[in-house]
């Protein structure tokens, strides 16, 4: 009886992965704590506000790796995490986070004042 060794063969080498991955993280000009310049503080409502970007990533086809990538911080022997944000997923985690923002509220309405429906 012979022995069948199967490999996990990847045609693509790990150096153009690596370039891949540069690429998409120099799109991820944005930390999702930057939303506390825009009023959203809560660290709670920050994370709830990026789960609900990612989900609506998901149900749109916008792939989640090019524009959410987490990160982690480490300060005075704790460790944090962030997440790296593309323009896109920083506008979607404005947009999800509570309507008891400003910004949030203005952004949908100017969103909602754009020709969002144009057979309506």
């Amino acid at each position: 009886m012979r022995e069948v060794i199967i490999y996990d063969y990847d045609p693509v080498p790990q150096g153009i992965k690596n370039f891949e991955e540069i690429l998409v993280t120099k799109k991820l000009r944005h930390l999702a704590t930057e939303l506390t310049l825009f009023g959203i503080e809560d660290p709670v409502e920050i994370m709830e506000a990026i789960e609900k970007a990612i989900k609506v990533c998901q149900m749109a086809g916008v792939p989640v790796t090019e524009n959410f990538k987490p990160v982690f911080f480490c300060k005075k022997d704790n460790i944090f995490r962030d997440w790296r944000l593309s323009d896109l997923a920083l506008k979607l985690a404005i947009l999800n986070a509570g309507i008891h923002h400003k910004i949030v509220c203005r952004t949908q309405v100017d969103l909602a004042k754009q020709s969002l429906f144009p057979f309506w």
